[in-house]
């Protein structure tokens, strides 16, 4: 995290969107062990969902054009089923389905709501001050401390980067510092909440023991111990900031001769100027 003994500085992200941010070495955030929030005590896990039983009122999704539409049963008779659609762009549209299609559209539900179930689980049982891991891919990991938002929702503040990361931060021809979105939410210290499927703590002991990135492997599976990425910019250099004010004054330059806001002889009388001092510069 930034150091509190920072000054304001203006960085872009590689999108090219500015942000004023404080000025200081941002450096990695070394592991926390999660034992020093005590012992966890988890809530048991969801139970498995029933399907609907197949008959009035009971529904499911299926593919229409190219929407996924939700349809109520209206009546089962013998193997066919009578559904009626509710649905923005196509409802009270009817539709016939096999019984067959209808009782796998049914237990489909029943799975979608389980992958629901799970999802929140894993976050509405993180305790504050856990550490976990979402996998951005790739062996990309973003290293994350749990916390309540202010709608007292669980979710991750982004402390680290471990893994596979390249080109996490730098600065511009223009004396302006940039920063990788993910490197970017740990200077801002903002808050995500990635689908628990994506999280590193999520997965089985044989998923994790099975990970083919070297790094995991080399420290035994303990994700928790890789070391995280230093995202810090250098200080500007003295030879970095005359160069910066070149490329700056060439910038201006460019702009003056291209301006359409002013008359021709105010064009040429600021292209002039700024040219001189961009000579002054160079020598």
């Amino acid at each position: 995290m930034p150091s509190s003994n920072t000054t304001p500085e203006q960085i872009v992200d590689k999108n090219g969107k500015s942000t004023t941010v404080h000025k200081g070495r941002a450096t990695a955030v070394p592991a926390k062990n999660n034992s020093r929030i005590g012992a966890v005590t988890r809530p048991p896990l969801p139970g498995k969902t029933i399907p609907q039983p197949l008959e009035r009122g009971s529904f499911f999704h299926a593919g229409y054009a190219d929407g996924n539409v939700k349809y109520i049963i209206t009546a089962v008779k013998g193997s066919t089923v009578e559904t009626v659609s509710d649905d923005m762009d196509y409802g009270g549209m009817t539709r016939l389905f096999t019984k067959g299609q209808a009782l796998e559209g049914l237990r489909y539900e029943a799975a979608l709501k389980d992958i629901t179930a799970k999802q929140n689980y894993f976050w509405e049982s993180r305790e504050d001050g856990e550490i976990v891991h979402y996998h951005n891919g790739f062996g990309q990991f973003v290293r994350g401390e749990i916390a309540t938002d202010e709608n007292g929702e669980k979710t991750m503040k982004p402390i680290a980067l471990v893994g596979n990361w390249r080109e996490l931060s730098g600065r511009r021809e223009n004396g302006e510092v940039w920063y990788d979105s993910y490197a970017k939410r740990i200077i801002d210290g903002s808050f995500f909440k990635p689908n628990s499927s994506n999280m590193w703590e999520n997965m089985s002991d044989e998923e994790k023991s099975s990970s083919k990135y070297d790094f995991i492997r080399d420290a035994g599976g303990d994700l928790e111990s890789v070391e995280a990425k230093d995202i810090s910019v250098p200080d500007i250099t003295p030879e970095q900031e005359h160069e910066a004010r070149i490329v700056k004054k060439s910038n201006e330059l460019y702009q003056a001769a291209a301006s359409s806001s002013t008359s021709v002889a105010e064009r040429i009388a600021n292209v002039r100027r700024i040219a001189d001092e961009l000579e002054a510069l160079t020598k």
